[in-house]
């Protein structure tokens, strides 16, 4: 499936003359944004460094995706019964997981009365 939008398909039906360069820069920012985090990231905070590292390798795979195709090919499609979940690809697995990582990481360290940075 060829997804010129977002997560969800999100600005799928908006000019691609418009919509394809937004999500470039977009991403772009969006990781030198994580590439300064990560940088200022305690080593200690694995699962944390970890995840931002998965969304910015699902990011940059995207991206690549839309600098050759012009969209992001989602290929992984999934049914539960009648239930039918969007489609997706491996680049949205990493960032989904990558996010969770970071969350956990909160949750433990809020949970043991350590501050993140």
């Amino acid at each position: 499936v060829r997804n010129t939008g977002a997560a969800f398909s999100f600005l799928a039906s908006g000019n691609p003359a418009w919509v394809i360069p937004f999500f470039i820069i977009i991403t772009l920012i969006v990781a030198v944004g994580i590439v300064y985090y990560y940088r200022k990231t305690d080593p200690a905070q694995r699962l944390h460094r970890l995840g931002l590292s998965l969304v910015l390798g699902g990011a940059v795979g995207n991206l690549i995706d839309r600098l050759l195709h012009q969209s992001v090919v989602d290929f992984l499609d999934f049914y539960a019964g009648a239930y039918h979940w969007p489609a997706f690809n491996v680049a949205d697995s990493a960032i989904t997981t990558g996010v969770g990582l970071i969350l956990l990481e909160m949750l433990l360290a809020g949970k043991s009365g350590k501050v993140s940075a």
